[in-house]
């Protein structure tokens, strides 16, 4: 029988591949998306979606702003 995990919170959580943020869209991990990680929020908070980490001349144009 497959064995699945299905969170419904936001935060940090440490997961298998090291710690990421759980939010409505799935996780983020230090290198980005982690995929394989389902989250399902109630509906108050199923619009807190953050966008994928910039990269490229967007994560240096990001880091310049800053």
């Amino acid at each position: 029988m497959p064995e699945r995990h299905v969170y419904s919170h936001s935060g940090w959580r440490e997961l298998p591949g090291g710690w990421a943020y759980l939010h409505a869209g799935g996780a983020i991990g230090e290198a980005g998306p982690v995929s394989g990680v389902e989250v399902a929020l109630p509906d108050a908070l199923a619009p807190m979606v953050l966008p994928d980490p910039p990269a490229g001349d967007e994560l240096l144009s990001a880091v310049r702003a800053t």
